[in-house]
């Protein structure tokens, strides 16, 4: 892990339909709201679901970001985590 510069990171979990654009579009949402991706985890547990977790740098509306996220096609749900 890399050194605590003391920032706050904002944590998001996000479940979805399985597609084969939903990494691109959730990257291309995050990139064009301005939030800093600092991790990013993937992960299918069954064949109809799949979760991201993602890490973001200081962020500024997290709460437009999370709205715009349930819009997205194939999301089920948005919880911000920390």
């Amino acid at each position: 892990m890399g050194a605590d510069t003391g920032a706050r990171t904002t944590r998001l979990h996000i479940a979805a339909d399985p597609a084969p654009e939903l990494i691109e579009r959730v990257c291309r949402l995050l990139r064009h709201r301005g939030a800093a991706v600092v991790e990013l985890h993937v992960r299918a547990t069954d064949p109809a679901t799949t979760h991201l977790d993602v890490g973001l740098g200081p962020a500024g509306d997290v709460e437009n970001l999370v709205r715009q996220l349930r819009r997205l096609a194939d999301v089920r749900s948005v919880e911000v985590i920390a």
